[in-house]
């Protein structure tokens, strides 16, 4: 009896039968939609080590290199339409120990990822762009990753998108897979990509000192992105020392004399009980007395007054 998606569906484990014909009909392409069921059940199974392995015996690394040669033709909707999943696929299946090597080998993902972050198609732009942010996960690989040429090209492509004017929601995109990328990779690791992106002005401006400027934006889904990178570089000693030297970024985070969207209240919250919760040479006295302060309080507290008058406000 031949085997249908809805019995792959219904498996636990996957046979190599099973895995063969799964990689096929992804291979095979025609409907788009039927392709991305197929994708979608080869993301489930790879959660299992068994089915995984299966997955990879059934050739499914050469069927995501032929997918995406295939996506080299922009004006091709049906492929094109595919890619998303199939970069979804890939991402889910180099989260699992020794499996990024095999697939890296197989389709060069880190290529593939830096092509198509610059796609002019939208969905499979922000695919791109969320995948590079899930190498982050890959730990065992994050030196490899991080002195990838295609993965510098990539990341700072999403610099560009994050650090444009345009106010999209594509930006807020770029800067919530930067915040992604910091709060995932280690102390070192992260320094390494920060000053790989900071060390690139974009229009003349630091990203750094765009991100700061952004958090009193009045986009609140930018306003939200960027708490969200200020955030993440905050789980990092060097990255709380170095905004603590930005007086403008303690003014903005611990004023509570406003009310803020429930994520801003939340992520200024996280970033005062990271202070707290450190005792960092070079972070300023003062401050950690009044991120303790709100780290104490809570997220959701409204003042009339500030407790700390900074140098602006004397």
């Amino acid at each position: 009896m031949s085997v249908t998606l809805k019995d792959v569906e219904a498996m636990a484990d996957l046979t190599l039968e099973a895995a063969t014909f799964l990689v096929e009909s992804i291979r095979k392409g025609g409907d788009p939609l039927m392709t991305a069921y197929a994708a979608a059940l080869a993301k489930q199974h790879f959660i299992c080590k068994q089915s995984a392995d299966m997955l990879l015996e059934a050739g499914i690394g050469a069927v995501m290199h032929e997918i995406f040669h295939r996506g080299n033709n922009d004006d091709d909707d049906d492929v094109m339409s595919c890619i998303p999943a199939i970069i979804d696929v890939a991402t889910t299946a180099i989260q699992h120990e020794g499996i990024f090597q095999t697939i890296e080998g197989a389709c060069q993902l880190l290529s593939q990822l830096d092509r198509f972050v610059k796609s002019p198609n939208q969905p499979v732009k922000v695919a791109a762009m969320s995948a590079v942010a899930d190498l982050s996960l890959c730990c065992q690989f994050e030196t490899e990753i991080l002195s990838n040429r295609h993965y510098q090209s990539a990341i700072l492509q999403i610099l560009q998108h994050a650090s444009s004017g345009a106010r999209t929601e594509l930006q807020a995109h770029a800067l919530h897979c930067i915040a992604a990328t910091f709060t995932r990779i280690n102390e070192h690791a992260a320094q390494t990509a920060f000053e790989l992106l900071n060390a690139e002005p974009v229009n003349g401006e630091k990203f750094l000192c765009r991100l700061v400027r952004l958090l009193t934006g009045s986009i609140e889904e930018i306003n939200t992105a960027a708490h969200a990178v200020l955030t993440a570089l905050c789980h990092h000693c060097w990255g709380r020392v170095l905004l603590d030297k930005y007086a403008s970024f303690f003014e903005v985070v611990t004023d509570r004399r406003d009310a803020q969207s429930y994520e801003v209240s939340r992520l200024r919250h996280k970033i005062a009980a990271l202070y707290s919760a450190s005792d960092d040479d070079n972070v300023d006295p003062v401050h950690h007395a009044r991120y303790t302060t709100i780290a104490q309080e809570g997220a959701f507290v409204t003042e009339t007054e500030p407790h700390v008058l900074v140098d602006t406000e004397r």
